[in-house]
């Protein structure tokens, strides 16, 4: 039972942290370019960050594609790469 505990915990901790991070690339995401995004449209996986939207706002995210991930890596969220979807 203890071991389910555990994993359980640590489950719940991983999930938190995927939630916060999403909101603050949302944030960083708002505060750069002006444009609202839903966490649905966000995915954070292995230090690439994938966002799903529209071509004008991946034209937008491009051209402020490098102070994007200069905020977010002081905001503490690992991002190497931008793929869009």
């Amino acid at each position: 039972m203890k071991n389910l505990d555990s994993l359980l915990e640590r489950i719940s901790k991983s999930l938190g942290r995927s939630v916060v991070e999403k909101d603050l690339v949302i944030s960083c995401l708002k505060k750069v370019l002006d444009i609202s995004f839903l966490a649905e449209d966000i995915s954070i996986k292995n230090g690439t960050l994938e966002i799903h939207t529209t071509p004008t706002k991946k034209s937008l995210i491009k051209i402020k594609e490098s102070q994007i991930l200069r905020e977010l890596n002081e905001g503490g969220v690992r991002v190497e790469r931008v793929f869009y979807k």
